[in-house]
């Protein structure tokens, strides 16, 4: 009995005398040896997602956006195609998709829903990672041509972010088509796995058939996407460029010509017969404002007359006076009018700066004035997120200058461009 307790004890212990036991093995360290990382599709699968996600995501919310088709409106694709066009190396090519932006718009929110939906269940994924490149490299030579330094742009990123997709495919990992070749090998009464001895003839066949079920299936999923979409997106927009009315203090009004027949509104600035070719037409609106919103779109109204061009000064400038009264409106939350009395109230009489002279500061009744001597205007006051003051001009033609009042012991107010600082001290 002793002996075979022995054998027994002996069996057990396969660990040579004085060996240290083997340490459990972590979670992490487990991870790490997963064979799976060493296979393309499994360490792919999180920039598939990622990209499947975005652009499926980015396409169907053109779809709902209901200013997106809207030709009038500055977030509508043909706005955003007009501004992206300047100083683009394709920029002919923009300009003239832009004339044509209800199906330009629909061809690239459906052309992100291929892409997106093909990345995320297998569809055709190198063909998806193919037209999300190319998506990518139209908006990187478009939207983000302009972006300095170029790495600050995102679509320059998901160009070469779609690249590891056109090459690897998905692996057969969460793939319609693989699923697919297995139904088709199950028709033919063949094995799910391919033999060794199997025919190339015969392996050729199996992805000619799983090609043509996928197409078929893409086919009927690109129908109703473009279907349903085109309806929502036609539906969901907004009708037609109306009419931009100036607002309460406004300083500008830009009514579109209507295109009816009907006879145009707003204030009549030429007749288009005094005018030359060379478009120089010099006109004041009633309320004193140059008109400059509207000069920028004069030469292209000339030429439509002259030339019997495409009609499309009209709602360019309805779009732009939409997104200029929307601006000031904004602004306009933001600002006390009549001036803050008890900030106005702390202003010296008395300003002078050395560049632009002399600025007294005036009251008539509540209004607070600035007076420069050539010209003057009345100010309102906002208070700032620093929790300074400011002082606007608010006065039609000279609207728009700030003046921010300084925090030290001298009176002091302070007037900003894109280049310079002027200080006016009170004396």
């Amino acid at each position: 009995m002793a002996g075979k307790r022995g054998s027994g004890a002996a069996a057990k212990s396969t660990r040579p005398a004085g060996t240290p036991a083997a340490r459990p093995v972590s979670g992490w360290r487990r991870l790490l040896r997963d064979p799976r990382l060493g296979q393309a599709a499994w360490v792919l699968l999180p920039l598939r997602a990622f990209l499947a996600v975005t652009f499926l995501y980015a396409g169907l919310s053109k779809l709902f956006d209901r200013n997106y088709l809207d030709a009038s409106s500055p977030l509508g694709v043909r706005q955003q195609m007009l501004h992206a066009a300047i100083g683009s190396p394709i920029s002919a090519l923009v300009t003239s998709s832009a004339h044509h932006a209800v199906v330009t718009g629909l061809l690239i929110a459906f052309g992100e829903v291929a892409a997106g939906l093909g990345a995320l269940i297998g569809l055709f994924t190198r063909a998806a990672a193919g037209l999300g490149m190319f998506l990518a490299l139209s908006f990187f030579l478009t939207v983000s041509w302009r972006t300095s330094p170029y790495y600050f742009g995102s679509d320059i990123v998901f160009l070469f972010a779609w690249t590891p997709l056109l090459l690897a495919g998905d692996g057969g990992l969460f793939s319609v088509r693989n699923a697919l070749r297995r139904r088709v090998r199950e028709w033919m009464e063949l094995p799910p796995v391919p033999r060794p001895h199997e025919s190339a003839a015969l392996g050729a066949l199996v992805e000619r058939r799983t090609a043509l079920t996928g197409g078929a299936i893409a086919g009927a999923i690109a129908i109703l996407v473009a279907v349903f979409g085109s309806f929502l997106a036609l539906v969901r927009r907004d009708g037609g460029a109306p009419a931009a009315q100036e607002p309460a203090g406004g300083q500008l009004s830009a009514p579109p010509n209507p295109g009816n027949g009907a006879p145009p509104t707003g204030q009549a600035i030429a007749s288009v017969s005094d005018v030359g070719v060379g478009a120089a037409k010099s006109f004041t609106l009633a309320n004193g404002d140059p008109g400059w919103l509207i000069r920028t779109h004069f030469r292209r109204k000339l030429q439509e007359v002259l030339f019997d061009g495409r009609p499309e000064a009209d709602a360019d400038l309805a779009a732009n006076a939409k997104s200029f009264f929307a601006q000031i409106a904004a602004d306009r939350k933001t600002l006390v009018v009549p001036a803050n009395a008890q900030e106005a109230a702390k202003l010296g009489a008395h300003y002078k700066n050395a560049a632009l002279g002399d600025l007294a500061v005036q009251r008539s009744g509540p209004k607070t004035l600035f007076d420069f001597g050539e010209w003057r205007s009345e100010v309102a006051s906002r208070r700032n997120p620093d929790g300074t003051t400011s002082f606007i001009t608010i006065s039609p033609g000279v609207s728009g200058f700030e003046f921010v009042v300084g925090g030290g012991a001298k009176q002091t107010l302070t007037l900003r461009d894109a280049q310079h600082e002027y200080l006016f001290e009170s004396g």
